[in-house]
């Protein structure tokens, strides 16, 4: 008798089966129905003969495939990132086969994400994730044989945010105490959010000017060197003593999130506005960028493991083209404007 009824539910359930060298597992059928459990089974016997005498794929679900690749990458600084979205595309998917996930269902997904009046680049980040997905699906674990192609949707070109100096100085003067210090490590090393309220002791050589971020820590998975300005060593010198381990607290205790409320008050005091704690990082770039700090180099202090990420930053330096336009100009000024008195224009 492959069904049976256990005490435990009210669902009927398959008893262990084997067909050539395809095994299942005692399993529910997950209905109540005798005419439907009899279905059921009879579907799982024709899959497993056909996987075992036609060599066929077994078909796998989106939810053993989540798991699988929430296993396999969790060593991945962006998967809290991927566990957002794979959320939101549980009520959808939570039933679904790998090889149910169509053109047309991708379509769909994308429309009811639109829905939700979030950006594009929102939605292409959760169509990244169901690519990497399917990708793994088809070339690592062979469970199929090929997988719908996933088209992203035009990014929006947004202006990078930043402040100017004496914004900045407006804004630390409205925060409070423990958050105007992290205003200015950050806005000092251009780290992120998670590595400022991270940082420990352990990790900072004042002698040498010197703090580091470890592998494990950091977005692109590669250890950071920090070099310390004499204002972000004085910042870390204010803190000593406060916490055993945590360098930035507040009232004795690791500051769980810097993005608070009391970050929004010193903004509206300050009269700053669209303006993310994220953007004091990109802050930090510009005014690198325009005190002339060369692009690789900038690369190396921001820990970007791509250049492509630095290039944003690039119109905000124009030095080294500045020869290049003088040249240019001189050269008119012999052909061109000869007899032209420049000092009267």
């Amino acid at each position: 008798m492959s069904l049976y009824k256990r005490n435990d539910s009210r669902f009927y359930w398959v008893t262990d089966i084997k067909i050539g060298n395809v095994f299942k597992k005692a399993h529910s059928t997950k209905t109540e129905n005798e005419f439907q459990a009899q279905e059921y089974l009879a579907k799982l016997r024709n899959q497993m003969f056909e996987q075992s005498r036609l060599g066929i794929k077994p078909s796998r679900s989106w939810q053993e495939a989540v798991e699988r690749f929430l296993l396999e990458t969790q060593h991945k600084a962006s998967q809290v990132s991927d566990i957002y979205h794979l959320k939101w595309l549980d009520t959808f998917l939570r039933n679904a086969q790998l090889n149910d996930i169509n053109r047309a269902m991708l379509d769909k997904l994308t429309l009811a994400r639109r829905a939700d009046k979030v950006k594009n680049s929102t939605i292409n980040r959760m169509l990244e994730v169901i690519n990497a997905i399917l990708r793994k699906a088809v070339n690592e674990w062979d469970w199929l044989d090929k997988a719908p192609k996933v088209f992203m949707l035009p990014k929006t070109k947004s202006r990078i945010r930043w402040i100017t100096l004496d914004e900045a100085e407006k804004l630390i003067s409205a925060c409070p105490p423990h958050l105007a210090a992290m205003v200015v490590f950050s806005l000092e090393t251009g780290l992120r959010k998670r590595n400022v309220l991270d940082l420990e002791w352990s990790q900072v050589d004042l002698s040498r000017k010197m703090a580091w971020i470890h592998a494990d820590q950091a977005k692109s998975r590669k250890a950071i060197a920090v070099p310390l300005t004499d204002i972000a060593i004085k910042v870390i010198q204010a803190q000593i003593g406060k916490h055993p381990t945590k360098i930035f607290t507040y009232r004795g205790k690791p500051v769980a999130d810097s993005n608070n409320s009391a970050f929004e008050t010193a903004k509206q005091k300050a009269g700053i506005k669209n303006f993310r704690w994220h953007d004091l990082r990109h802050t930090w770039a510009s005014w690198h960028m325009q005190a002339g700090t060369p692009l690789h180099v900038l690369k190396e202090l921001g820990g970007w493991a791509d250049i492509k990420m630095v290039m944003i930053y690039a119109h905000l330096s124009v030095e080294h083209l500045t020869s290049y336009v003088d040249k240019a100009s001189s050269i008119r000024a012999v052909n061109v404007v000869k007899g032209y008195d420049l000092a009267t224009a």
